[in-house]
């Protein structure tokens, strides 16, 4: 899995890429990667068109376990994912039903539906001025 993002600061909020296949490792090393770069409160989108899940339903309970951890610290921001097929749409439902409250969570086919949902509709979804980190994860 490989993830890049771009963080806008000003605004709180981060555009996230994910490429190949999404493994629990890789999600749990971004929100690691998050948490240490002090943006896990931003709202996000995760552009995860060009990947595909392959952590199981066990798993996926794991991700959100390590999400709740962290909002015991602080509030976390809201993640709007932007998929591509049926598969990965039911499993990030099922990430964010067993986030629970904890966590905030919607996916999408499409982008447009993403940024509404989001609140960033009414701009181009680019983001200032921002930093863009490139990762490779397990």
């Amino acid at each position: 899995m490989m993830f890049s993002y771009e963080v806008d600061r000003e605004r709180l909020r981060l555009v996230t890429v994910w490429t190949g296949d999404v493994t629990m490792q890789g999600a749990l090393e971004h929100i690691e990667n998050r948490a240490a770069q002090d943006t896990i409160g931003y709202a996000q989108l995760i552009d995860a068109t060009g990947a595909r899940v392959v952590f199981s339903s066990a798993e996926a309970g794991r991700i959100a376990q390590a999400m709740k951890l962290h909002a015991g610290d602080r509030p976390l921001g809201p993640t709007a994912f932007l998929v591509s097929n049926d598969c990965d749409f039911g499993m990030y439902r099922l990430f964010g039903t067993l986030a629970d409250d904890a966590y905030v969570v919607n996916v999408f086919r499409s982008r447009h539906e993403a940024l509404r949902w989001l609140g960033w509709e009414a701009e181009s979804g680019e983001l200032k001025a921002g930093d863009r980190i490139n990762l490779d994860a397990a």
